[in-house]
């Protein structure tokens, strides 16, 4: 026998058969994102971490050390690694940067189905014998008649191909419902998604190879399952949740007796290995937050609040993975309800217990535990507020958990109403090809800023972000008019820094004097805002106000030295009086700051041109 019929017999599964309905299944679920391939980049993220971030925009070794070494905000440097490499090899040509997206779906789905197989038992011993049952048996001779023991073997292998069948039906089940849903669109079509793309590729590969290791106790799976889970986690904190779902796994195949291959043995201490990169992130993470103020609780926020604010997160996640409709990329903000927000989150829990016992529903219980263990890190444990952002793309990663509980779910009832399975291939069916639907129109709200605010506005006509970030479209493309009136209407609802941007259009619409009211008003509410003294400095030097350019301008430098765009006004306004030298030297400070910053280098080329004449 070759090794891969060696193999093939052993895991109970035709890896060739199983790799080619994973693929196809992963085909299927890339189809409804296509439309992202026509996007561009917008305004939301996408130009913090790529198109105005310097660190992507050169790949060598000192950029790649920076970008693991500077921790600001959410501590994500694979992402970021990501994307320098595409600019490298693609430049800013969105299109690449929304097909890697895509394509990082495509086998998120793919490794999706191997997990789904391996948790339905198409990997398990029994399966291996449901799997040699399928060999063809010998017909009889001709006028002989057929041996009992050949009559058996047939009749085991129509049983046993049922069952089979049953598994990859409910295994393609789970992965079109993870992969078709349109909760996966804002992490496939957003550029920035890619966060949480990356880092479940890896959570899957992690989890793949941690049920190899249980199998087999060889250190080589281990060692794999210990790097995905630090990758995973270095492309996003959220999947600190990693050795909680290896421990569900364990509960998972001891209590359903199916472990993959081998005795169960105690794993504490090689779990408390898994756990080490976990806990070092969340250190990290939990420290940067508190140095921002982030992760303390707000004043006034009652002990009921605390408890009832994760229960109403958790509710509010599972409603819209039962009805996505209205999805948005920016939702208002969900405040802590009565503690009443726990009834359902209670009775839920109490179901599942009661479901312990029916090892038939064991795997729903399994994918509803993933789900809410995945989503702890964004339920606002640790960072307790009195309000709580909600994002789509949050629930990535925990999607796997629903829809394994859904697909449960299903086989359960097939299985306990075997009439009813018509019926329900026809509902699923129908469903899934709702979701993609779904997820081919939510995919096209992400074709650029307009369309993306604009949609935003349609659905929420009181976003004062969504107003002030088509406002920054609209000057982009030079219709000052929209723009001041995007800005206004932000403005008006209480975005304090729309007073900024309306400034800068006016400065670039000539309105020199209502761009200077703009920023005298931003600094009656902030007096040290060295933004708005940037401002005023940039429309001084436009009315030729030099000495008055130059004075806003050392105060803006004063209140932030290291922003390399204050140094680099203060070195425009120099140049323009004269002062080539001391141009020279703030275009080195602001160089210092950002090396690639192609104002400042082709400014100082410009007055060491001018200083030579």
């Amino acid at each position: 026998m070759s090794r891969t019929a060696r193999q093939a017999a052993e895991s109970g599964c035709a890896p060739r058969h199983a790799l080619v309905w994973a693929l196809a299944a992963a085909l299927v679920c890339i189809l409804p994102f296509l439309p992202s391939l026509t996007a561009g980049f917008v305004n939301w993220d996408d130009d913090i971490h790529i198109t105005d971030n310097p660190r992507v925009k050169t790949l060598d070794w000192r950029h790649v050390s920076t970008i693991f070494s500077s921790i600001e905000g959410l501590y994500h440097p694979l992402t970021i690694l990501s994307f320098a490499v595409d600019h490298h090899f693609f430049g800013m040509n969105a299109r690449w940067f929304h097909a890697e997206n895509v394509l990082m779906h495509g086998l998120v789905c793919f490794l999706l189905f191997l997990f789904a197989a391996r948790l339905l038992g198409c990997a398990t011993p029994s399966a291996a014998n449901e799997w040699r049952a399928r060999r063809p048996v010998p017909l009889p001779e001709k006028g002989g008649t057929q041996s009992s023991e050949a009559r058996g073997s047939r009749s085991q292998f129509n049983w046993q191909s049922a069952i089979t069948n049953q598994q990859l039906a409910i295994t393609l089940l789970a992965t079109l419902l993870f992969g078709l849903h349109p909760l996966r669109a804002e992490a496939v079509a957003w550029i920035s998604g890619r966060k949480d793309l990356l880092s479940t590729l890896f959570f899957l590969c992690g989890l793949l190879a941690y049920l190899s290791w249980t199998g087999s106790r060889r250190m080589a799976p281990y060692c794999l399952a210990f790097v995905c889970s630090a990758l995973a986690l270095l492309a996003k904190p959220m999947a600190v949740t990693f050795p909680v779902v290896c421990l569900l796994l364990d509960w998972f195949f001891n209590a359903s007796r199916t472990r993959p291959t081998g005795p169960t043995r105690p794993t504490g201490l090689p779990l408390i290995g898994l756990s080490l990169p976990a806990v070092a992130l969340g250190i990290v993470t939990i420290a940067t937050f508190r140095a921002s103020g982030g992760a303390q609780a707000a004043p006034g926020v009652s002990l009921a609040d605390r408890l009832a604010l994760p229960a109403h997160l958790l509710c509010v996640y599972f409603w819209k993975a039962v009805m996505p409709a209205r999805l948005l990329p920016m939702y208002p903000d969900v405040t802590a309800p009565f503690m009443a927000a726990w009834i359902p989150v209670l009775a839920i829990g109490g179901l599942c217990l009661l479901l312990r016992w029916a090892p038939l529903l064991r795997l729903l219980l399994f994918g509803a535990a993933f789900s809410v263990v995945t989503l702890l890190p964004v339920l606002h444990l640790v960072h307790i507020q009195q309000q709580a952002k909600v994002f789509d793309h949050y629930t990535y990663l925990p999607g796997i958990g629903f829809a394994l509980a859904v697909a449960a779910a299903v086989r359960a009832v097939v299985i306990l109403r075997p009439a009813l399975r018509p019926l329900f291939i026809a509902a699923m069916i129908v469903s899934c090809i709702g979701l993609a639907a779904l997820s081919w129109r939510q995919c096209g709200i992400w074709r650029d800023n307009i369309t993306l605010w604009t949609y935003v506005l349609k659905l929420r006509p009181e976003c004062a972000e969504a107003f002030n970030n088509r406002g920054i479209a609209r000057q982009q493309q030079k219709d000052w008019a929209g723009a001041v009136a995007d800005y206004s209407a932000a403005l008006s609802q209480g975005f304090f820094w729309a007073v900024l941007n309306r400034g800068t259009a006016y400065g670039e619409a000539g309105e020199y004097q209502r761009a200077i009211a703009d920023a005298d008003l931003a600094l009656e509410v902030q007096p040290d805002l060295a933004a708005a003294w940037n401002n005023r400095a940039d429309v001084c030097l436009k009315l030729k106000r030099y000495d008055e350019a130059l004075s806003n301008a050392d105060h803006a430098v004063a209140l932030q030295p290291r922003r390399a765009v204050l140094h680099l006004t203060r070195a425009e306004i120099l140049a323009a009086m004269g002062h080539h030298q001391h141009a020279i030297e703030a275009y080195d400070h602001a160089l210092e700051l950002e090396p690639e910053n192609v104002n400042a280098v082709s400014g100082r080329t410009a007055v060491l041109q001018r200083q030579k004449l």
